[in-house]
């Protein structure tokens, strides 16, 4: 399997089938089953899933993405320089804008395939 014979589909796409889903972690489970509509409808994050083309409600793999931000005052010294100087910016920030990957599961019957390589 590569990533030819998968699609892609937002949390809300019509069909897919969270329930038969697991990453082989209850939390992640969890998650994608009954909270992260829930999450997304607050804004908190958007959540996208690999299904498999041959079969578009069975997910392979799932993942959120959240807006963040790194607070540059909780980095040590040594990197909070590194970051002044390799940022071209007029002012140095002290919070730079970022993206969390807040949830991350692979169907357990999907690992090893090494499909983020393909």
């Amino acid at each position: 399997m590569t990533l030819a014979d998968l699609l892609f589909s937002p949390q809300g796409t019509p069909g897919l089938n969270l329930q038969s889903f697991d990453c082989g972690r209850e939390s992640v489970n969890k998650f994608f089953r009954e909270e992260a509509q829930d999450y997304q409808d607050e804004l908190f994050g958007k959540t996208y899933y690999w299904v498999h083309r041959d079969r578009p409600t069975e997910v392979v793999a799932g993942f959120t993405v959240a807006n963040a931000s790194i607070f540059t005052k909780r980095l040590p010294n040594a990197r909070q320089k590194k970051i002044g100087r390799e940022v071209h910016h007029e002012k140095g920030l002290i919070n730079y804008p970022s993206i969390l990957l807040a949830q991350l599961g692979v169907d357990v019957k999907y690992r090893g395939l090494h499909l983020a390589t393909s």
